[in-house]
């Protein structure tokens, strides 16, 4: 008998529908699951403590060198296109008067996401890092704090000045921003366990309503808060919008000093190609509800497997030459994102 795959997932509100199914029996002979911040789910991956991890999209990036058979799991992510309520930079004074910022310390992604944004102003405080449970009461006076999770529900009304990162990322590249994925080595997961995630999800957002009320009953606050946040703010897919957002934002952590090298995105093949052929329901559709897909996306070679009509092939093609060339990528040809588009729709176009 096989011993159970180890999972670590972020404890988080908003990974709450992604462990749903998995919370109530969903492969419990295949995984065992536990809960811990962003951060340390990261460094319990990296440390073999266990053996996928929802894990912040930096820390793949940075993980590479060490990890470099890492893969991500296909149609699933913590993403948003806009506001996300919970990755917040507050302080007493305006972002452009602040001397120095607090990092929250449960954080990666939204960190170096921080000081993306900062440096694209040509702006330069002083960073510091901070236990997350302290980083409500760091901001004060010229000192800013990045407050990332639960306690960005509380930090939005305590501070006169609040800057919401999912907002600025959009509004600096007209993209959405990936906040997590599940990650592991490219031996852990078979298709099976591919398929049992991707249903944990699909369960998971059929029931954002329930997960809400619970939340709001253990935690206070108001379950349509809750509700709307599931279910506005957050997105879920792993789609080929979000993998330019991940491009992007590995080109800037490049260009930045913060990763040894250009960074793309592996995803797991061969559950691609099973979940392809098997039109296994995958995260989301654009506005987050369950969708059932059977070409879902991926920036794997196996996706030129997917089989499609010549005409839906043609409109994939299409949807991909327009998102893919007039945006910011210099060489869109070797976008992952754009090549798994048009490998979706089984087209060479964009090659």
């Amino acid at each position: 008998m096989r011993s159970r795959i180890k999972l670590a997932a972020v404890s988080f509100l908003n990974a709450r529908p992604i462990t749903y199914g998995l919370e109530r029996g969903l492969g419990e002979s295949r995984f065992e699951l536990s809960f811990d911040l962003p951060s340390r789910c990261a460094d319990a991956l990296a440390s073999g403590a266990v053996d996928v991890a929802l894990i912040p999209t930096a820390s793949y990036g940075e993980s590479l060198s060490a990890l470099p058979d890492l893969r991500i799991v296909p149609g699933i992510a913590v993403a948003s296109f806009g506001p996300v309520r919970t990755v917040l930079l507050v302080g007493e004074v305006p972002m452009n008067e602040m001397t120095a910022v607090a990092l929250d310390g449960a954080s990666r992604s939204s960190a170096r996401l921080l000081q993306i944004l900062f440096g694209s102003k040509n702006l330069s405080p002083a960073f510091r890092t901070v236990d997350h449970d302290d980083v409500l009461t760091a901001a004060s006076g010229t000192t800013g704090a990045l407050v990332i999770g639960d306690a960005g529900f509380a930090a939005a009304d305590r501070y006169a000045h609040v800057v919401d990162l999912g907002q600025a990322w959009r509004a600096h590249t007209g993209l959405p921003f990936v906040f997590a994925l599940w990650a592991g080595r490219g031996d852990v997961l078979g298709p099976d366990d591919i398929r049992l995630l991707q249903q944990s999800l699909a369960d998971g957002l059929a029931h954002r309503g329930e997960i809400a009320r619970a939340w709001a009953e253990a935690h206070g606050g108001a379950p349509a808060l809750y509700e709307r946040y599931l279910t506005d703010n957050i997105r879920y897919r792993l789609g080929a919008d979000e993998l330019s957002g991940v491009a992007a934002y590995f080109d800037r952590m490049w260009e930045a000093g913060m990763l040894p090298a250009r960074t793309r995105v592996r995803l797991y093949e061969a559950a691609y190609a099973a979940t392809a052929s098997a039109g296994t329901p995958v995260a989301a559709n654009e506005n987050g509800a369950p969708a059932t897909s059977t070409t879902p996306t991926s920036a794997s070679p196996a996706a030129s497997s997917a089989t499609s009509t010549a005409r839906p092939a043609a409109r994939k093609a299409t949807r991909c030459r327009a998102r893919c060339w007039p945006r910011s990528f210099r060489r869109p040809s070797s976008s992952a994102a754009c090549r798994s588009c048009c490998r979706a729709a089984s087209t060479p176009s964009c090659r």
